[in-house]
């Protein structure tokens, strides 16, 4: 539940599981009454109505919306507003049965208190979350109740009379259907679990290496996966949001009785890999017995190829009184590490790396050892600085520990990530002028040289000058202001050397550790003109706070319109100044986003883009905002 595993919540989510419990009593007790006695089914089925009512409607009556920072806030009410907005949503019903007697009495009565409920739940923003379950339950067993006391009323038969029985056989049916819904239930939350299982594979990076429960629920072992579902295919192999493992080495939270194939869901599968599990039972008070396991997000749940580290730590626990520091080494210039939707391919170590642990008290030389792991235990907390010892040629970023860290998880892992060391840097100036502040971006356009083409932006300094390091071999396309130009930096897209072709020639060559000096370009400051925009609904009212944009052609934002970077916000109303540089064609549209009113999640609505020539500008544009969401526009 929202808010944690606050009183509350706790209330709320067994209202939940009472409700589920009556709901199937209810069912079961009026369903064996009717094959008797009609009348009083129909008087179960009418009076579980309100009670189900009111535990399914409380249990769901959590809504959420967007908080003034763009996080989301949760609420959740207290119970006597439920116990009042159940007491009005059934006392139409209720009330009027006192004076059944007197039907021109019970009608008035229905009525004023209809009107009445009417308006509160139309003034109340717990209506939507409340009146769900309400009016689900009422609907039912209204449904159920009427059918048997109307059949009891008009005196029908039953089309299957149920002959006398011994009770022997009565007992094997009871157990037989009983075995039959047990059967369903295993079969439906399976179905159920699998089919809202997503790609949940976010590392946070926040849970370090373990060697005991986290958790009650923590489910620790390996698994090599037969099967994959919601699957795709990606270079040649399948992966999928939920899988089929085949267990193989079990650390805990797996009872003696567990299979030896679990259903794994919530994260990014190859099928035939095995995988470290780091996952949790699935949380039901079925799920809970399944050999079911939710592995999701923030998790060190990952193919076992970039889980030596995990296992190093499991299979050689040892004890120690202080904190541990430990990582791995790798060679990322082969290319071998996990990156998004990519097969996993196996990291190359760095055996014999030299790790440079520096504390208040001195500096401690630690060695990696076959599979590049390195480790130093028994430390005092302190803090920490960790440096590796590289050539000129190759480099790492350096790790640093804190003491409060260490306090709070005795564990700290800070892994190196070798690369290659090579460097591009030069200077941008305007024509004329002094220094020119662009974004400036180098694309790795050679894969013969890297498993994966890293696209390095960011802005220069305001003397013009730009640095990019870590580059390995190849050939590289060196471009400025990708997206098109802005106010604050009125230079259009550029690449190196001046007139090169960007999408074909490659300017840049650098090898194993090469450094490149002095990379030289000379911008034309373009002319801009301003364009007002005016964005309106499709009503005319017009829209505060949406975002005008602009796309220049020939950049990154012409083609597909979600790379677009450069834009103003409406104001109250709904009008925002843009400026247009330069002399290309231009593409502007409009977005808003708003709140949905169910989910209270936030959705885009947008503008039709409208096409501009800058040689017929006009002072003025207006656009109009789409009623219907799109997903994506070009």
């Amino acid at each position: 539940m929202p808010g944690g595993p606050t009183w509350a919540g706790r209330r709320m989510e067994w209202s939940g599981y009472i409700g589920a419990w009556l709901f199937g009593l209810a069912f079961l007790l009026a369903s064996v009454a009717a094959m008797r006695d009609r009348r009083r089914a129909g008087i179960l089925s009418l009076v579980f109505a309100p009670i189900v009512g009111l535990c399914s409607g409380y249990s769901g009556s959590v809504f959420q919306v967007m908080g003034a920072d763009g996080n989301p806030e949760f609420f959740l009410p207290d119970l006597s507003r439920v116990l009042l907005f159940w007491l009005l949503f059934f006392a139409p019903f209720l009330v009027p049965l006192v004076v059944i007697g007197r039907r021109k009495l019970a009608v008035f009565l229905f009525l004023i208190l209809a009107v009445s409920a009417g308006l509160a739940f139309a003034l109340s923003r717990w209506s939507w979350p409340l009146l769900g379950g309400l009016a689900v339950s009422a609907a039912l067993f209204g449904v159920f109740g009427g059918f048997w006391l109307g059949t009891w009323k008009l005196g029908w038969t039953a089309l299957v009379a149920s002959p006398p029985r011994p009770l022997p056989r009565r007992m094997a049916t009871m157990f037989a259907g009983c075995l039959a819904v047990a059967l369903f239930d295993v079969v439906a939350t399976v179905g159920f679990t699998i089919w809202r299982s997503t790609s949940n594979s976010l590392d946070c990076g926040w849970r370090q290496p373990f060697n005991q429960p986290i958790s009650p629920r923590q489910r620790v072992f390996t698994a090599r996966l037969v099967r994959v579902g919601h699957a795709q295919r990606v270079s040649g192999r399948w992966a999928g949001e939920w899988a089929i493992g085949e267990v193989e080495e079990r650390f805990w939270g797996l009872g003696a009785w567990t299979p030896r194939f679990v259903l794994l869901t919530d994260n990014v599968f190859w099928e035939g890999e095995t995988y470290f599990i780091d996952g949790t039972g699935s949380g039901g008070l079925l799920t809970e017995y399944l050999p079911i396991v939710e592995t999701g997000i923030c998790t060190r749940t990952r193919p076992l190829v970039y889980s030596t580290l995990d296992l190093h730590v499991l299979r050689a626990s040892r004890d120690s009184s202080g904190a541990r520091i430990l990582g791995r080494v790798t060679d990322w210039r082969t290319g071998g590490h996990f990156a998004g939707l990519v097969p996993p391919t196996a990291e190359t170590p760095l055996a014999g790396a030299r790790i440079r642990l520096r504390g208040s008290t001195g500096t401690t030389i630690l060695t990696t050892d076959q599979e590049g792991v390195y480790e130093s235990d028994s430390l005092p907390p302190d803090d920490y600085a960790l440096s590796i010892d590289l050539p000129d040629t190759q480099y790492a970023f350096d790790g640093t520990v804190n003491k409060e860290r260490l306090l709070r998880t005795k564990f700290s892992e800070q892994d190196f990530h070798v690369v290659w060391n090579g460097t591009i840097e030069g200077g941008v100036r305007a024509s004329p002028g002094g220094p020119a502040r662009v974004w400036v971006q180098l694309e790795n356009s050679d894969p013969g040289h890297a498993r994966i083409n890293p696209v390095f932006s960011r802005q220069n300094d305001a003397d013009g000058r730009f640095q990019i390091g870590g580059l390995a071999p190849g050939r590289y396309k060196l471009t400025v202001n990708p997206y098109g130009p802005s106010e604050e930096s009125p230079f259009a897209t550029a690449t190196y050397p001046a007139g090169t072709n960007p999408e074909g020639v490659h300017a840049l060559e650098i090898g194993e550790g090469e450094h490149i000096k002095n990379v030289r370009l000379v911008l034309n400051l373009l002319r801009g003109r301003k364009l007002e925009v005016r964005v309106s609904w499709p009503d005319g009212k017009p829209v505060e706070g949406a975002w005008a944009y602009v796309a220049y052609q020939n950049t990154l934002a012409y083609e597909s319109l979600q790379n677009a970077a450069y834009f103003r916000k409406t104001d109250h109303n709904g009008v925002a100044e843009l400026h247009i540089f330069g002399d290309a064609h231009v593409r502007v549209f409009a977005e808003k986003m708003v709140d949905d009113s169910k989910t209270g999640a936030g959705s885009p609505r947008y503008s039709v883009p409208m096409e501009l020539d800058p040689a017929k500008l006009p002072e003025r544009i207006n656009l109009g905002l789409s009623s219907k969401e799109l997903s994506e526009i070009r």
